[in-house]
């Protein structure tokens, strides 16, 4: 039997917390960028975009891993893969930024914004991860 799926049980309450409250917070960003994007660019003193409109499209997709982050709080370890696509986002979002600031582009005084979007999530996704492909390796199952 070909099974993609970790343990089934429970996981600890700390991987339902961690999903939750990054599902949370992205639903909150989200709603700020879609309902004023002008404003989070106020904030950061960046020259404003020549289309507000694409900034509110990148409010929507951040908003949509929210819900998904969600529903992956509620068995962390089965919905690894949206673990997968938040960790990978994370992970793209310091990259970009890291190369904007590079060539000057944004100023290296905006990473904190880049710590708490990003960076503070790496951990507990990367924690979650680990324990499900764990669980993938014991139970001797393809992905």
């Amino acid at each position: 039997m070909i099974e993609s799926e970790p343990r089934t049980g429970r996981s600890p309450w700390w991987m339902s917390a961690s999903l939750a409250t990054a599902g949370l917070y992205n639903l909150g960003w989200a709603a700020w960028i879609v309902s004023s994007p002008i404003a989070s660019w106020e904030l950061t003193k960046l020259r404003l975009p020549l289309a507000p409109e694409l900034w509110r499209t990148a409010g929507t997709v951040i908003g949509l891993f929210g819900v998904a982050l969600l529903l992956a709080a509620r068995q962390p370890l089965r919905y690894w893969r949206i673990v997968v696509a938040g960790l990978a986002a994370k992970l793209a979002g310091v990259t970009g930024f890291a190369v904007l600031a590079m060539r000057g582009l944004a100023p290296w005084s905006l990473g904190w914004i880049v710590m708490v979007n990003d960076v503070i999530w790496w951990v507990p996704f990367g924690l979650i991860l680990r324990t499900a492909f764990r669980d993938l390796s014991r139970s001797r199952t393809l992905l």
